[in-house]
């Protein structure tokens, strides 16, 4: 185990005009980028608020988060992505958080496999111990 899968909606800046974070109801108007393999994100995301929200499974939907990212960059609506994934987007202000909620999912996480055959593999055992140490730091800053 690494760490738990939290998502957080975040878009271009020129979506968000005046540097506020969206309302959840203004948000729930903007188009919702949806990743195919979290079709219930968005619903996920809404319910963690106590909201239904009509429009929570339409929009455009991609396959991978590097995609939604790439997509609420250009101005095409609002993605939900893990924000260690987006770390450098957000710092260099490419992407901005849409609303500071953010939704940890209960049937999602991130871990690390290794092949019974691998496990004692000197450049795996550094790689494992690394990723972990990195994946406590995550965890104990978010």
């Amino acid at each position: 185990y690494l760490m738990p899968e939290d998502l957080q909606p975040v878009c271009s800046p020129a979506l968000l005009r005046d540097a506020q974070p969206f309302t959840t109801q203004a948000l729930a108007e903007l188009p919702l980028l949806q990743q195919t393999t979290r079709p219930y994100a968005w619903r996920q995301w809404f319910d963690s608020l106590g909201l239904k929200v009509a429009r929570d499974m339409t929009g455009p939907r991609l396959e991978l988060f590097s995609m939604l990212a790439q997509a609420a960059e250009h101005g095409m609506g609002v993605a939900l992505v893990p924000p260690f994934l987006i770390q450098r987007e957000l710092a260099e202000g490419r992407l901005v958080l849409a609303h500071p909620h953010a939704y940890r999912s209960e049937t999602r996480a991130y871990y690390l496999m290794i092949p019974e055959r691998k496990v004692e593999s000197a450049g795996l055992v550094a790689f494992r111990d690394w990723l972990k140490e990195e994946a406590r730091d995550w965890r104990e800053g978010a």
